[in-house]
């Protein structure tokens, strides 16, 4: 398995800016929140392209994905839940 290439920290400032700091699918204002998260559309993490991108809440992230066990983990670390 290839490691993980990050999202550039001004692409995830961008992302966020036009995404105006909410969930793109429920619309939860994710301005000053622990919950926002960067998806990748294509679920391919290392397709970094500003098309493949899209600001989520935890809530929404979660249900785009089957890794439940791995979005637990991370709930728990950053005291979501």
């Amino acid at each position: 398995m290839r490691k993980r290439i990050p999202i550039p920290k001004i692409t995830r400032e961008i992302v966020k800016m036009m995404a105006n700091y909410c969930c793109q699918r429920c619309g939860m204002s994710l301005k000053r929140s622990k919950l926002a998260q960067i998806h990748h559309i294509d679920r391919n993490p290392n397709n970094n392209n500003m098309e493949n991108l899209e600001l989520l809440c935890w809530y929404c992230h979660w249900g785009e994905h089957e890794c439940k066990e791995d979005m637990l983990i991370f709930a728990i670390n950053k005291e979501l839940i």
